[in-house]
């Protein structure tokens, strides 16, 4: 019987190819319980910088570099703070300039929060890194009593999320209750570690799941 051959180069490449989709198949295993591989947000800051004109959006992460995400036609009043030379700046974690972004950005902003483009599939093998919201960044929309689904993100409903039992500090949005397993959330769902605290509290008071 003969075997096929996969000497040449247009063959080698399908085989790989192939394996790779299949691979995509399956949920892919991380180091994100270490806390690596993924983009732990810190904090978003509308910047308006007076000299150029230009308006953005910036996401701070943990122990990496900031995203600036270019904004256009949002009204000079909501930048009332100084920042920097030239720049002037909303107040951190502004939902006024989110939404204003979301609106004409809906799959960039997404991205940003976790719910669009974070993990591979078939058909998009190269996606931006996973999301995690980090415990600052949480309380803070907490106590503004925001949910980020409002513009684009995740269901996380304001004081719905038990700090003290965030594995790093920060609740993961792009992976399963396991931490270590990638899983693309999408736009107003909340993340698979949430729900497992609310399962797991469910379960403790005797109310089933």
């Amino acid at each position: 019987m003969k075997r096929p051959r996969l000497r040449s180069m247009p063959a080698q490449i399908g085989m790989a190819s192939l394996l790779f989709a299949l691979c995509l198949l399956i949920p892919v295993s991380t180091n994100l319980g270490q806390g690596g591989g993924e983009r732990d947000l810190l904090s978003w800051q509308g910047i308006y910088n007076e000299q150029s004109g230009r308006q953005f959006l910036r996401f701070a992460y943990q122990g990496a570099p900031v995203i600036e995400v270019s904004i256009a036609n949002v009204s000079g009043d909501i930048f009332p703070l100084t920042v920097g030379a030239q720049e002037k700046g909303t107040v951190i974690d502004s939902p006024q300039i989110i939404a204003d972004a979301f609106r004409t950005q809906r799959n960039v902003i997404e991205s940003m929060l976790g719910t669009y483009h974070n993990v591979a599939t078939v058909t998009d093998w190269f996606p931006n890194y996973p999301v995690a919201f980090s415990t600052q960044l949480l309380k803070r929309l907490s106590a503004l009593h925001v949910n980020p689904q409002s513009f684009g993100g995740p269901d996380i409903r304001p004081g719905s999320v038990p700090y003290g039992k965030l594995r790093g500090g920060s609740l993961h949005i792009d992976t399963l209750p396991n931490n270590n397993t990638l899983s693309q959330c999408a736009p107003g769902q909340a993340p698979s570690e949430l729900l497992a605290f609310r399962s797991t509290a469910r379960s403790a008071r005797g109310e089933g799941v």
